[in-house]
């Protein structure tokens, strides 16, 4: 039952996250593309600190992205270095968007916490 509930929340945010997001599994980091790239790893987490599972989080205008785990983790790697605009998206919370500066061989951290709101299904 979990792994269908996961796929349906899946299937739900990347709808919910289509138009101008686009979110994909992180690629493995090569060896000859490592020196140029980075990695966003955090938490997502309620307004009660409890973890948000399957959130998605991905950079606007970049195909990359991850889904949380359990615990509320995520990590994306192989992210160019450079800055962008990191968002978060869960069915029944707000939708934060925070900026990162991502450093080649670095690793940058952006935790989340989203807060309760009304969602309208059409």
């Amino acid at each position: 039952m979990p792994t269908l509930l996961r796929g349906l929340a899946v299937c739900l945010l990347l709808a919910g996250c289509a138009g101008s997001h686009r979110i994909t599994e992180s690629p493995r980091p090569s060896p000859a593309s490592s020196g140029r790239t980075g990695t966003i790893v955090g938490k997502v987490s309620d307004s009660l600190g409890q973890p948000v599972r399957y959130a998605a989080v991905g950079l606007k205008g970049v195909p990359r992205g991850a889904l949380t785990d359990s615990l509320g983790m995520y990590t994306i790697t192989s992210v160019p270095a450079g800055s962008y605009v990191v968002f978060s998206r869960a069915i029944g919370y707000n939708r934060p968007e925070r900026v990162v500066a991502v450093t080649a061989g670095r690793t940058s951290r952006i935790d989340f916490n989203l807060e309760e709101r009304a969602t309208v299904i059409r």
